[in-house]
């Protein structure tokens, strides 16, 4: 089955935020390696988008552009780093690139593996003066990674509790 990708309009069927092609692109500019097959890549990129559709689907900032899209790109009522509006049918750069992060990591792990013994904070200890934070669990550690490369290339498209924004 081919990837059908958005392309801004809000599809009702579309499955991924980037096309193979691209995601190679992307790849091959950061000396990284998409590999596979093309169904492969194409799975890999269905995985990443569902990937940030999940993790990202109460933070993202703006409002989906139509009630029948499929993802949760296009946006409206969006706003970029500098306050200018952004366009309801724009795909952003941003998003873009952390679909093809993911989908290159979706080729060799599990974006989102079950966890079966995620471990249970046992203590913690917080100093503020000189900061100190020190956190023991009982019966494991928390198994979920974190993807640092793509929350740093979204940062501008999601909510934080440090962004004050005006209306």
């Amino acid at each position: 089955m081919a990837l059908i990708v958005e392309d801004g309009t809000g599809k009702s069927d579309a499955e991924s935020y980037l096309s193979v092609a691209d995601a190679t692109t992307y790849a091959g500019k950061y000396g990284l390696t998409f590999s596979g097959t093309s169904t492969q890549q194409e799975e890999a990129l269905r995985l990443a988008t569902q990937y940030l559709d999940a993790r990202f689907n109460t933070l993202w900032l703006g409002e989906r552009s139509n009630e029948k899209q499929a993802l949760d790109w296009p946006r409206r009522a969006l706003l970029d780093a500098d306050g200018f509006l952004i366009s309801s049918t724009a795909m952003p750069q941003a998003l873009k690139d952390a679909t093809a992060e993911l989908a290159i990591k979706a080729r060799s792990e599990t974006l989102m593996p079950d966890v079966s013994d995620p471990g249970t904070i046992a203590s913690e200890d917080v100093q503020v003066g000189d900061l100190r934070v020190a956190t023991s669990y009982h019966g494991g550690r928390s198994q979920f990674k974190l993807y640092r490369k793509v929350d740093g290339l979204l940062r501008d498209l999601v909510l934080s509790g440090a962004r004050v924004t005006r209306a």
